[in-house]
Formats: C-alpha cells, sequence, structure tokens
C-alpha cells in the first residue's frame, strides 16, 4: 500500500509506492518493504544534519529547507523561490572575529551597522557617530502630484542645508522641508527657492568651471562678444519693443515693425559728406521712397537683373525682348517658336498646310510686351523680332510662310507672294536643310 506523504501545513507532498524510492525532493523518500534501505536512511540523516553542505544549492528544495553554502560559508533557507541568508547581526562594541564575507556587526558603541567584505568591516550607516542629527540621509519627498522622488539630504544639527536629486520637482506638504519649496535636478541649498539668492548666507565657496545663471538670469540669454547669436525668438528694439529681429519657420529671417501708430520701417545711410539721408522706408504697403523723385533702384554700373510687377507705372527707357504679345487661349501647350493660327476648339492652333492664310502669329518666349496678361492662354507675338521654328534652309530677308509640317514656317524663296501668307521676314541665314529655328521679324511683308 502507498505512504502518502503530508507537509507540516497538511498539504500533500507526494505518494511514494510500495518497494520504491521516491526523489521529490533532496532526501530519498522510501517505500514500504524496500530492500536495503538503511543506508538511504541514513544518508537521509546526515543530509539534514550538515543540512545539505556544499557549494551548489540542492535542487528540489522546498520551502523552509536549510542549505549550508558552504563556498561562502552561510546558512541559507529557501523561501519557496530562492534560498536566502539567514544569519543576522553581531552587536558588540568591539569588532567580532571569525565573521564571513557579507556578516553584519553592529557597534553597540557607535550605534552603527557595518558589513564585513571578507577584509574589513565597511560601514553601512548611519554616517555620523557621537553627533547626533549630523548626516547624509536617503528620503523619500513627495511632490505635488503625488509622485516619489528619492533624495539625499545633508544634515547639520538636525536641519537640512541642502538636496541632492535626479530630478526636479515641486515638494508637496506630505514630505514638507523647511527651507525648500523647488528642488532642482542636482544641488539645491536651502532658502534659494526659484533659483534665487539665499537668505541665510549659504553659498558655494571655490572656483566654478562654469556657471547656469549670473545673477539670477540664465547664460543662455546672455549676448557673447565674439561670435553673438540670438535664438530663432530673436531680439526687440526701442523702449515700447518697436522693432523685433526674430526667424520664423526655421530658416526665415524676419525684420518687423511692432508698433501700432508706426506703419513704416526706414533706411538711412550717410551720404559721402557724412550726412544722414533716409532713402527708403517699407509700409504695411509696399516700398516707398524717402523723398518724391529723389532716388534710384539700381545704377548704370549696378543694375538689377529681373524686376517682376503686376502694373508698372512710368516710363521704361529699354526692353530685354523685342516682341509685342497677346494672350490667346489654345487647344494646345505649343513650345515657343510654334507658327499657330485662328481657328481649332479654342482661338489659335498651330498652322497644318503650306500658304494658310489664316496664319495669325508665332509663340511668343520672352515678349517685351504682353497685353492681356491675366488671361489663360499663350502669348502670340503679333510684331517684332521673335524666334520661329522654319524647316529647311533660308537665307536672311526672305519671307516667311506656313509650310505643310505643323506649327513651322519655310522661306518663300522668289516666288510671288501673296500678303495674306506672310508670317515675317528671316533675319538671319539657316544653311541646314533640317528644321532648326531662326530669328525673324514678325509683321513685315
Amino acid at each position: 500500500m502507498a505512504y502518502q506523504i503530508d507537509r507540516y501545513n497538511n498539504t500533500i507532498l507526494t505518494n511514494v509506492q510500495d518497494g520504491t524510492i521516491d526523489n521529490t525532493t533532496d532526501i530519498k523518500l522510501i517505500g514500504r518493504n524496500f530492500s536495503g534501505y538503511g543506508e538511504l536512511q541514513n544518508e537521509n540523516f546526515l543530509y539534514l544534519l550538515e543540512n545539505f553542505s556544499g557549494a551548489i544549492e540542492p535542487p528540489r528544495a522546498i520551502s523552509g529547507q536549510l542549505w549550508y553554502d558552504s563556498g561562502n560559508g552561510k546558512i541559507k533557507f529557501y523561501d519557496g523561490t530562492k534560498f536566502r541568508t539567514a544569519s543576522g547581526a553581531e552587536a558588540s562594541p568591539t569588532q567580532p572575529s571569525g565573521q564571513v564575507r557579507g556578516d553584519l556587526w553592529w557597534n553597540t558603541s557607535t550605534e552603527q551597522l557595518f558589513s564585513f567584505n571578507g577584509s574589513d568591516h565597511v560601514l553601512v550607516g548611519p554616517l555620523f557617530a557621537g553627533f547626533e542629527n549630523t548626516q547624509i540621509i536617503s528620503a523619500i519627498l513627495i511632490d505635488t502630484q503625488a509622485v516619489e522622488h528619492t533624495v539625499l539630504q545633508v544634515v547639520i544639527g538636525g536641519d537640512v542645508v541642502y538636496i541632492v536629486s535626479d530630478s526636479e520637482f515641486t515638494i508637496g506638504s506630505a514630505t514638507p522641508v523647511p527651507g525648500f519649496t523647488d528642488v532642482k535636478k542636482g544641488l539645491t541649498l536651502v532658502n534659494t527657492n526659484n533659483l534665487g539668492v539665499s537668505g541665510d548666507g549659504y553659498v558655494y565657496w571655490g572656483s566654478a568651471s562654469n556657471a547656469l545663471r549670473l545673477g539670477g538670469v540664465a547664460a543662455s540669454d546672455y549676448l557673447l562678444k565674439t561670435n553673438p547669436n540670438f535664438p530663432d525668438s530673436g531680439f526687440t528694439v526701442g523702449d515700447s519693443n518697436d522693432l523685433v529681429v526674430f526667424v520664423e519657420n526655421g530658416n526665415e529671417p524676419v525684420l518687423q515693425n511692432q508698433v501700432g501708430n508706426s506703419n513704416k520701417i526706414k533706411f538711412i545711410c550717410n551720404n559721402d559728406v557724412g550726412n544722414a539721408i533716409h532713402s527708403v522706408a517699407i509700409t504695411a504697403e509696399g516700398i516707398i521712397p524717402g523723398a518724391n523723385n529723389s532716388f534710384e533702384i539700381g545704377a548704370d554700373a549696378n543694375r538689377w537683373n529681373t524686376v517682376y510687377a503686376t502694373t508698372f507705372n512710368g516710363v521704361a527707357t529699354t526692353a530685354q525682348y523685342a516682341d509685342l504679345a497677346e494672350v490667346y487661349s489654345s487647344d494646345k501647350d505649343y513650345e515657343p517658336g510654334t507658327v499657330v493660327k485662328l481657328g481649332g476648339d479654342y482661338e489659335i492652333t498651330q498652322t497644318t498646310s503650306e500658304f494658310d492664310t489664316e496664319v495669325f502669329g508665332v509663340i511668343s518666349e520672352n515678349p517685351a510686351y504682353l497685353m492681356n496678361s491675366e488671361a489663360e492662354g499663350l502669348p502670340v507675338a503679333l510684331t517684332g523680332r521673335v524666334k520661329v521654328k522654319v524647316m529647311g534652309k533660308v537665307k536672311k530677308g526672305e519671307r516667311l510662310v506656313s509650310s505643310p509640317t505643323p506649327g513651322y514656317a519655310w522661306a518663300l524663296g522668289e516666288d510671288s507672294y501673296d500678303a495674306r501668307y506672310i508670317i515675317g521676314r528671316s533675319l538671319e541665314n539657316k544653311e541646314s536643310g533640317n528644321s532648326g529655328t531662326v530669328e525673324a521679324v514678325i509683321g513685315v511683308k
């Protein structure tokens, strides 16, 4: 009949069958009528007597089991999960002998705890000895959001002089510390709340390699003499912050007037004789000169490249390009130089035959003057010099008419002509018989 083995708490550990050995634990459980059980029984007693002495923990431990860790010279107990040290601390006024690494000793003379590292007793704490309430202690402070923070408090004569923390927070009412409200990451002196100056004369003495603030102002707010640099938020000028210089969108410099009763930013430069001249101003409406009809934009030897404008009022002395064009709606997007005629699904389309009487003009690339510029369509050169797409050879002065190739002209030659067919006259020779372009004057028969 099998044995049912119960633990002290009346839970079943195992059932041992007749004539067998059960290895559920680190001692052998012997079944009924097992032959030669005496040796096993005696070994079990020996294991218990020596507390399973060895450098390797017993592999089948149960909670409450003792083990002598011979490698470290420690008695340990199994808590159901792991083996833990069972030894306590020796209390005496002098160092005890015979301790092994990890043993504790409570010094009854200084009321301090020491740990033996194998050769010496190392102080665990408290740090003070003989001077009550002068120590460095670890504390938990709770902030205004009920979050706990572990800090070090340096106490002298019972008063906290400074706090060392690895986080920044405001101390809550649950754990008040006299002289402290805000704790910064690093070291915070007593009575220096909000980074103010201590009212009790607590200061740092000695040399500092760097500082975050001077007179309470952050170092990042100072401007260097060499290589000055402002943040993107920029800086203001004037008693009323009249002008602000800053950078927006990460890389766009801005010069902005912030005063509501003044709508201009003036630019003043000294002339050759040292007089300060107001030459130009920028307003909410645009750019205006400092005086009427007195200043230039650019100079003969220092000209602007391209000026874009919607409306120009004034007198132009020259033009970069040489044709007059107007915008017409087109059935396709034709390239510059294409010969076009009236017709198609819209106002213009490319020519498709020789001597096309509906020929109307040539697509302009850069018209000197563009009429109807706000309309949708393509600029058609009506008169002036323009590049024209042509087929075959062309002589300077020859008249150009539409060719059988869509959108191309060719030379009329010496044939008689009807003025209705003429696109214009070539201003240059073209020796190649292939397609190409020539500069021609449009509107001349």
